[in-house]
């Protein structure tokens, strides 16, 4: 693997692998929507941070993500209920129902 990654995510050897380069991350924060807002004054769009510190932003978002709430959950558990949710929504064919017989 490489800081030029793309965003990208896969099967394998089974297990659901998320993968990002160190780039794509910087990236990622450039273009982020609320890290370049509008400012009246210079009539542009703004942006407030850059990444200075990959390695150092990866453990913070990790720290960020795993970080447990009274009631167990993290951002991340909530992004995967999300989108498991939203699977079975679409119609996935990877779980069963019994209310479908």
């Amino acid at each position: 693997m490489s800081k030029k990654q793309p965003l990208t995510v896969e099967i394998k050897n089974d297990e659901l692998v998320i993968r990002m380069g160190f780039e794509t991350l910087e990236c990622a924060l450039k273009y982020m929507e609320k890290n370049n807002p509008y400012d009246d004054l210079k009539e542009d769009f703004v942006q407030l941070y850059s990444v200075v510190e990959p390695n150092e932003l990866s453990k913070d978002m990790i720290s960020t993500m795993t970080k447990e709430e009274e009631d167990g959950s993290t951002l991340l558990t909530e992004f995967l209920d999300t989108i498991i949710w939203e699977a079975i929504e679409q119609g996935s064919l990877g779980v069963y129902n019994p209310e479908d017989e």
